[in-house]
């Protein structure tokens, strides 16, 4: 079985066979380092701001250092900053994008690294 991880330095995608020992980047040899906490699934609604102009979305799931959100139209684009604010959550940080895919039909998924 083959895994898709994202480096969490060059934030690029590659592929690694599950192993227990850490997974070196094929592209800039960082040692991937495994999640310090469980994902919390959620479906809360949000509005974050991104070039200045504010954009709907929802939380899928997050833990204390990221996130990821689903929201229509155009894509954000991988480490773009944004300001990320979930009140029921009571999370107000700013974020960076670690990647970014398209869903069927208008909608895009991205994952965040929280800052």
């Amino acid at each position: 079985m083959i895994e898709i991880k994202v480096c969490q330095h060059c934030h690029k995608a590659f592929y690694s066979i599950p192993s227990e020992s850490p997974s070196p980047c094929v592209h800039c040899g960082s040692i991937f380092k495994p999640r310090a906490s469980d994902r919390v699934k959620v479906e809360i609604d949000l509005t974050f701001r991104f070039k200045g102009k504010d954009r709907e979305a929802t939380v899928k799931d997050y833990s204390s250092g990221g996130a990821m959100i689903v929201y229509p139209g155009e894509s954000l684009p991988v480490n773009a900053m944004l300001d990320f604010a979930v009140d029921a959550l009571a999370i107000n940080r700013p974020a960076v994008t670690v990647w970014t895919k398209k869903t069927a039909g208008s909608f895009n998924v991205s994952g965040l690294h929280l800052l």
